[in-house]
């Protein structure tokens, strides 16, 4: 707990619900907080100081501070699902700490978790970043 409150010194900090109680026990305010609508051990009632609260729903899209966004087309056919949750994650996280607009930041972390289903594992179909 004590790492997490040093962390809060960062200029952006983002977390998931799978930490929910260490999270509550922290206290400290969430730029993001990140979890699966469809996951139980995930559900979330609005305990956290967080200024964005996105939760998915795999193909369904999910929302953000409540409001609906879009999943994004596949671009293929789903090879494995492991790990396409979490690229969606740090992809969010990414695009927010860098300054992108909400929307903006959805539509990377949405194309992320799609790529990552068109391969083995978590790595194999990722997004290259464009420099």
């Amino acid at each position: 707990m004590e790492a997490l409150k040093a962390a809060r010194g960062a200029r952006f900090l983002a977390a998931t619900l799978r930490e929910l109680p260490t999270l509550r026990a922290a206290g400290i305010p969430l730029d993001l907080l990140v979890g699966s609508a469809a996951d139980p051990g995930e559900r979330y009632e609005g305990s956290l100081d967080a200024r964005t609260v996105v939760l998915t729903e795999s193909g369904a899209g999910g929302t953000a501070n409540g409001e609906r966004y879009a999943a994004t087309e596949l671009p293929g056919p789903v090879s494995d699902t492991y790990g396409a949750g979490d690229s969606f994650g740090a992809a969010l996280a990414f695009a927010l700490a860098r300054g992108d607009e909400l929307s903006r930041a959805l539509e990377l972390a949405a194309r992320s978790g799609a790529a990552v289903l068109m391969g083995r594992g978590p790595y194999a179909a990722q997004l290259a970043l464009a420099t």
